[in-house]
């Protein structure tokens, strides 16, 4: 039976119906599971294994931008319910662990989330500037896994020590990929030609890159002055000068239906000052605001100058996960 059908095929429907279906899908796959609807998803209780707070917007907005996809998307993601993360030992889970950008808002219902657990957890955050904080999440297999205050209790290590190692593995990997050189000026061939913005895009680690005093440091160098940057999502950083209204206007305005993007971030914009080692980062509102933290561990990175992935390093191919179980997410950006 078509899970769609009453709804018409193609027809984009409402993300409550959109929920409900998918309810009446896991209720076919899982007949004993138990769900109680949420605002974006709903909780899950199936037999042995933990409660799980089901996010449902990102595969939602999947399946905005592929209807016709629609009966294998929520396929997909129903087989990721099964996916067990190993427990793995702080000596093993060292070389898994990568900082994340997350908005204050997706760690409050996270938390939330979290806190009415049969074994009640909390998700360790470090603010870090405007509406964004850093949490601590393990890559295995293509799955991303939030490192929670009962890991790091179990691990017997504090939350700094873990974003210090989180930090210096991302410094391990290479710079995103610039997608976009945005110039003035210059011949035909682009002699003597400005850079003016950067578009850069590639996983789900792009946007988390502004906490890296040396990325900072390298947008000062490639745009000679202080500059505006856009993390509308996980996997896209926009930075533009800051004596350039018009395109800060556009990222602006650009920035307004970041709610339709998967694994939507912010739409504030930042402010990052050239005139000092790393950058201060402030949110931008016309006029800089909000300094950045200078306490945090984010402030200074202590990352190496080298960049580039170490030999042989391979990412797993994705896991098309949309839940969060002590909270989990795909790697994959769901294009």
């Amino acid at each position: 039976m078509n899970l769609f059908g009453m709804f018409g095929k193609g027809k984009v429907v409402s993300f409550p119906e959109f929920r409900e279906v998918v309810r009446g899908a896991v209720r076919k796959a899982e007949p004993t599971a138990r769900m109680e609807p949420t605002e974006k998803g709903f909780h899950l209780r199936m037999d042995g294994k933990p409660v799980m707070t089901c996010n449902l917007q990102n595969l939602y907005n999947q399946y905005s931008r592929e209807p016709g996809a629609r009966d294998a998307l929520i396929q997909n993601w129903l087989d990721t319910l099964i996916v067990d993360i190993p427990d793995h030992t702080w000596g093993e889970a060292q070389t898994t662990l990568r900082p994340m950008l997350k908005t204050i808002g997706f760690v409050e219902s996270a938390r939330r989330g979290l806190a009415k657990l049969e074994e009640p957890d909390d998700l360790p955050s470090e603010p870090f500037a405007g509406d964004l904080h850093a949490i601590v999440m393990r890559e295995v297999s293509g799955t991303l896994t939030a490192v929670t205050r009962n890991q790091l209790e179990k691990w017997g290590i504090g939350f700094d020590e873990v974003t210090k190692k989180a930090m210096l593995n991302m410094g391990m990997l290479a710079y995103p990929i610039c997608v976009n050189d945005m110039t003035t000026g210059g011949d035909r061939r682009g002699n003597g030609a400005s850079t003016v913005g950067l578009v850069f895009e590639q996983d789900f680690l792009t946007a988390s890159w502004l906490l890296a005093d040396r990325f900072r440091d390298h947008l000062s160098m490639r745009l000679q002055r202080d500059y505006i940057v856009a993390v509308p999502n996980r996997g896209r950083l926009i930075a533009v000068r800051s004596d350039e209204p018009g395109l800060i206007a556009t990222v602006l305005s650009s920035n307004k239906n970041i709610i339709k993007q998967a694994y939507p971030l912010t739409s504030q914009c930042y402010h990052i000052s050239a005139a000092s080692t790393g950058g201060t980062v402030t949110v931008y509102k016309g006029n800089p605001l909000d300094t950045l933290n200078r306490g945090s561990v984010f402030a200074g990175d202590g990352l190496s100058p080298a960049g580039g992935a170490p030999a042989g390093f391979e990412r797993h191919k994705p896991v098309d996960l949309s839940q969060w179980s002590g909270i989990m997410e795909s790697t994959d950006e769901g294009e």
